[in-house]
């Protein structure tokens, strides 16, 4: 849910609210902090994220990003009825999952080096909004 709203927080600063009923939009945020900008602001954003080079930061975020899609489809709306979620018990007409008791795939990927990366990503998104989201 965090990763929802750091990139729904992203995306309303320089424009529309974005529609409520989205729940898709993180892996297109991280997209966004590492496309081709001027150099000046590239420094930055790895810097922001604690990265000394850009690339390393744009080669992270490519390394990440299957990780931060599946992470996307756990929420209700985007996982449909019969697929695990993290929020609800599953399928909706015999539910024989609740999440709490379910060993979600994608969890299992945070305790790998690429899943531990992609959460200081989060984090630093989080933390360091106000500098890396002002215009």
């Amino acid at each position: 849910m965090c990763s929802e709203k750091i990139a729904k927080a992203f995306f309303w600063r320089s424009g529309p609210a974005p529609t409520k009923a989205s729940h898709l939009g993180f892996v297109r945020f991280l997209t966004l902090l590492t496309q081709p900008r001027q150099s000046k602001k590239q420094d930055r954003i790895a810097t922001l994220f604690g990265y000394k080079r850009f690339n390393d930061f744009q080669s992270l975020v490519k390394r990440t990003s299957p990780l931060a899609y599946d992470l996307e489809r756990l929420a209700p709306a985007v996982a449909g009825d019969d697929r695990p979620n993290a929020e609800y018990p599953w399928p909706r007409q015999d539910p024989q999952h609740a999440p709490v008791a379910f060993d979600f795939p994608t969890w299992r990927e945070f305790e790998k080096p690429n899943g531990r990366e992609l959460m200081k990503i989060i984090k630093s998104a989080v933390l360091r909004f106000p500098e890396y989201a002002s215009p």
